[in-house]
């Protein structure tokens, strides 16, 4: 007995269909399916003497490929022996094409993510890690399985340890996405690695948070030449704040150049130069000043021959 559905699929008409073998409908062929490396419902069925179901591959007659869910029941006479059998088939070519699709996408997210030079994971609501890929290990020094065992916060610097771990479950209650957020981590040898964080929250089917996914870039680099200019722009600060300038108009007396300070005192002109810069005096003669010194001399001289 052959129902309308079995025919429709096969293609082929019900005079053609009797007499035939499953083998010889749904491959073309009399060799039966073990032979091109599918197993034999009914011949698994026989052996059991149970029910048996399996997934099969048939050519349609317009040389299309079909999956199909190949189920072969017995039926027993009154003394226990199989004296019939059931054959039915169910199309599942959709859902294997899903199934062949989701694969095909989750080989092309692995190696995307296993060449990637981000440090890409998943972690549920508790922060403990589900998910990573190879690049953790030149990142962190941790392989990907040991990265599983362990939460988000384990790798923060300790000191900074608790403030950073509450922050990150600040952000993760929000249910936002995470851009740029900056921690200093531990490497499995104990150096400094400084990382940037930019996530995603992930949703159950409730809208409740499940867990979090992201992607770690190190900017250890980065962050040392910026620590490297900070630092000498503290030292240029510092230096600049210990110089004192001169400004302004200062009042000097035209005869003795004594300059008068802001408190209304007449002081020589080197002293206020002096605290009111950096500048230290050595005394001498300009070349006019010494000329004219010996010429005051010779005349002294002159004076007491």
């Amino acid at each position: 007995m052959l129902n309308r559905v079995f025919i429709e699929q096969t293609g082929l008409s019900k005079e053609k269909l009797l007499g035939k073998t499953c083998h010889e409908i749904t491959h073309g062929t009399n060799a039966p399916c073990d032979f091109y490396g599918e197993a034999c419902p009914i011949a698994i069925m026989m052996k059991t003497r149970s029910a048996c179901t399996l997934e099969h591959l048939h050519q349609l007659k317009d040389g299309r490929n079909q999956y199909v869910e190949v189920t072969a029941v017995p039926v027993f006479d009154a003394q226990g022996a199989p004296v019939q059998v059931v054959y039915m088939t169910k199309d599942i070519t959709e859902r294997k094409n899903m199934e062949v699709a989701l694969m095909e996408s989750e080989k092309r997210f692995r190696d995307l993510s296993d060449n990637a030079v981000e440090w890409i994971w998943e972690s549920d609501d508790k922060g403990k890690y589900t998910y990573s890929n190879v690049t953790v290990e030149k990142m962190l020094g941790y392989t990907k399985d040991e990265i599983l065992q362990m939460h988000i916060y384990d790798f923060f610097v300790p000191h900074e340890r608790e403030e950073m771990k509450r922050k990150t479950f600040e952000a993760f209650a929000k249910k936002q996405p995470l851009r740029g957020f900056i921690s200093k981590n531990m490497h499995k040898n104990g150096e400094i690695v400084w990382m940037s964080t930019n996530g995603v929250p992930l949703m159950d089917e409730r809208g409740m948070l499940a867990g979090f996914r992201g992607a770690d870039v190190d900017i250890t680099g980065r962050m040392m030449i910026e620590e490297e200019r900070e630092k000498l722009l503290h030292q240029l600060r510092e230096t600049l704040s210990k110089v004192k300038t001169l400004s302004g108009m200062l009042p000097i007396c035209a005869s003795c150049k004594k300059i008068k300070d802001d408190k209304g005192y007449w002081t020589r002109l080197e002293e206020y130069v002096r605290d009111h810069s950096e500048a230290e005096f050595n005394h001498g003669l300009c070349p006019d000043c010494e000329k004219m010194a010996y010429q005051e001399l010779e005349e002294l001289k002159k004076q007491m021959q």
